[in-house]
């Protein structure tokens, strides 16, 4: 490519410490050409003949992981009051989902989209999370440590036996904060 008025890329200041980065976000794989590659080869050209260091990376050629939906498409969860997503993969939008009245848990946050890649195709079927299979019915509980699946047959028995570690716990709770901290020995830690 020429520019229309070329000029002498080397004249002004030098940028020897300088590392500039060009991420092309084409959606075309190499060695396709993009409308973009144009304008880096110039702008890396301009650069390097100043003295910067320059790197190019074609996103779509790198494995980035795609988002499995983000604050628009999760907006549906909200608007029908579902409780919460629980994904095994990365979400986008993590600004936008803080705002909805549902629970979010995911593999972290992504920043492409995953469209094209991450297709809806099914609901009400059993599904696999982490190697842990949920089937319609089942329940989650999830918090910043992680998530369990309770199956549905189950459900009374682990919510009694919460409920018992709960009253435990609170009990020993109460013990701890009566104790006087003068009489406490070795063997009471």
């Amino acid at each position: 490519m020429t520019p229309a008025n070329p000029v002498d890329e080397t004249e002004g200041p030098r940028f020897d410490e300088l590392r500039a980065l060009f991420i092309n976000a084409t959606l075309k794989p190499s060695p396709e050409p993009s409308n973009t590659d144009g304008l880096v080869r110039l702008s890396s050209r301009i650069m390097r003949a100043h003295g910067a260091h320059v790197e190019h990376v074609r996103a779509v050629d790198h494995d980035i992981a795609a988002g499995h939906g983000g604050g628009t498409k999760l907006s549906r969860l909200d608007h029908h009051g579902l409780a919460g997503v629980l994904a095994d993969g990365r979400l986008r939008d993590f600004d936008q989902l803080r705002g909805y009245r549902f629970a979010t848990w995911c593999r972290g946050e992504a920043t492409r989209w995953g469209g094209d890649a991450v297709m809806p195709f099914a609901a009400n079927v059993a599904v696999e999370i982490g190697g842990v299979c949920l089937t319609p019915g089942d329940y989650v509980f999830a918090d910043a440590s992680g998530a369990v699946v309770i199956p549905a047959a189950s459900l009374d028995q682990v919510l009694d036996e919460a409920h018992r570690v709960e009253a435990e716990d609170t009990k020993f709770l109460t013990q701890i904060r009566d104790e006087d901290p003068t009489t406490i020995t070795q063997g009471d830690i």
